[in-house]
């Protein structure tokens, strides 16, 4: 088992950025490809400390999600561990635009 530690933000209490959401998604799941991860498990990246809304948070993870899986991944498992219903809401939400009914919620 491994713990990705992939920062939203450049300095302590910072607000986080779409771009920075992306960036942290992205390396997150590089780090898992390297080490030949088959599950991986988010939190709502930004949506802490960074302060960003969880609806940006989650289209933007998803959108992420979306583009990393299309290059082709050895990933079997993708988790979003959301902490309120409303990032859970978000993440839902994001997912059914984004893939409609080729995803299981």
């Amino acid at each position: 088992d491994f713990v990705i530690h992939a920062p939203t933000m450049k300095e302590p209490i910072e607000p986080s950025s779409i771009d920075k959401v992306k960036s942290a998604t992205y390396a997150a799941f590089q780090c898992a490809e390297e080490h030949g991860v088959k599950k991986i498990v988010f939190p709502g990246m930004g949506t802490g400390y960074g302060k960003m809304s969880k609806e940006i948070a989650a289209k933007t993870m998803i959108i992420s999600i979306k583009q990393f899986i299309d290059q082709g991944t050895a990933l079997k498992e993708i988790i979003l561990m959301g902490f309120d219903d409303v990032l859970t809401k978000e993440w839902k939400k994001a997912l059914k635009d984004l893939f409609g009914d080729m995803i299981k919620l």
